[in-house]
């Protein structure tokens, strides 16, 4: 069974998917008047960093120009509790190559997306886990539209990236970092323009169950 065959019915209940934040940027919004709005269809809300009216909504995704800063421009929604298993799900475009940026989870709402998230530059992608930047060697999410997923662990995440036509793949299994108050979040700090097209939490939890497994404690 794959990974996001596992994950749907691990998250799917009977009255269907409970969501604990959820925006698909189903309306619109212009740039300069996207903070303090509601997610859509949420729920969650959104806070913005954005002196230089660089972000907004419409067409159903979020649309962050360059700005060559770390946390200026910034898109968060509220703050998730670790808890294990707790997933977020989001599709990103950065649009050309060339884009740098960084989506997951941030210790702050309006710092730098640093703490459990991924990191892409113009040449590859790298995952920060307890705010360190750990090489990963996965194939980089340029130009390309991409599915991300980051579950929490109680110490540590999983890391998945499905590219468009692929499988998801396991980029990155970690075991350290066990900040309690995270917040989704997107900062876009190279020269290009990046879009995220939805950002989904269910409420409910899902764990990848390996195969094999040994702590090699003998």
């Amino acid at each position: 069974m794959s990974v996001l065959v596992a994950t749907r019915r691990a998250l799917l209940g009977a009255q269907g998917i409970r969501w604990l934040l959820r925006d698909e940027f189903s309306d619109t919004r212009a740039a300069g008047a996207v903070n303090g709005t509601p997610a859509t269809p949420g729920p969650g809300t959104r806070a913005i960093v954005d002196t230089g009216n660089l972000v907004s909504v419409a067409s159903g995704w979020l649309e962050m120009e360059d700005s060559n800063s770390g946390t200026d421009p910034l898109f968060a929604l509220n703050a998730v509790t670790r808890v294990a298993g707790r997933t977020m799900l989001a599709r990103i475009n950065p649009n050309s190559t060339g884009v740098a940026f960084r989506f997951g989870y941030a210790a702050a709402q309006n710092g730098a997306t640093t703490q459990e998230s991924f990191h892409s530059t113009p040449a590859v992608l790298y995952v920060y886990e307890n705010a360190i930047l750990r090489a990963i060697g996965a194939p980089i999410l340029d130009a390309i539209t991409s599915d991300v997923a980051i579950v929490l662990r109680a110490a540590g995440i999983y890391a998945f990236v499905k590219l468009s036509g692929e499988n998801w793949t396991l980029v990155w299994a970690g075991n350290t970092g066990t900040t309690a108050t995270l917040y989704p979040s997107l900062n876009n700090y190279g020269s290009q323009t990046s879009y995220l097209l939805f950002l989904r939490i269910p409420e409910a939890l899902w764990l990848p169950q390996p195969i094999a497994y040994s702590t090699f404690g003998g």
